[in-house]
């Protein structure tokens, strides 16, 4: 376990029921858990770029004003 990397060690531990005190998940039960973390990884990622996006158009805004 050692030599894997943190996804690998994450399904393996949820495959085989390491880290769920012994539930173990198939193997879609997995992919379906991962696929959905992945999903909302991406949806606040989005979210952060665009809050970003705004507070560096405003930044941008106030440097264009003094300049």
């Amino acid at each position: 376990m050692a030599k894997l990397n943190p996804r690998e060690k994450d399904i393996m531990e949820l495959r085989f029921g390491f880290r769920s005190g012994g539930d173990e998940k198939t193997q879609k039960e997995v992919a379906d858990m991962l696929r959905n973390f992945t999903k909302l990884h991406i949806k606040t990622r989005k979210k952060n770029n665009k809050q970003n996006e705004k507070r560096n158009t405003k930044q941008n805004r106030v440097e264009l004003k003094f300049t």
